[in-house]
């Protein structure tokens, strides 16, 4: 996603990047309001399709959330929390079906 300059909630867009994931995409901005202050806007964006293929509409559904300036340590943290929380049980759910798959190998039963 490019850089712009200002959007109509008259907050300053500093910088931006984009993330696209199948039908959904998050726009993760850095703004900065009328008093100078950062913060992150978050939106994610969904395609959403309806109708067949000679009439089908296409529309998106947007959320966003914002992480002012004040909060975003603990945002960050709790964010690298929640994700190593997902790979340890990611980890431990390959060991597990490692395990069983050495299991169903040498059990003859």
């Amino acid at each position: 996603m490019d850089n712009y300059n200002v959007n109509k909630d008259n907050n300053e867009t500093i910088f931006s990047k984009s993330v696209k994931a199948g039908k959904r995409t998050y726009y993760l901005d850095v703004k900065r309001n009328r008093k100078n202050d950062y913060f992150i806007a978050v939106t994610e964006s969904k395609k959403i399709q309806q109708g067949d293929t000679l009439s089908q509409n296409v529309s998106f559904e947007r959320h966003k959330i914002f992480v002012y300036q004040e909060d975003l340590q603990k945002f960050e943290d709790a964010l690298h929390e929640v994700i190593s929380y997902i790979q340890q049980i990611k980890d431990e759910n390959n060991k597990n079906q490692e395990n069983n798959n050495d299991y169903n190998t040498y059990n003859v039963f």
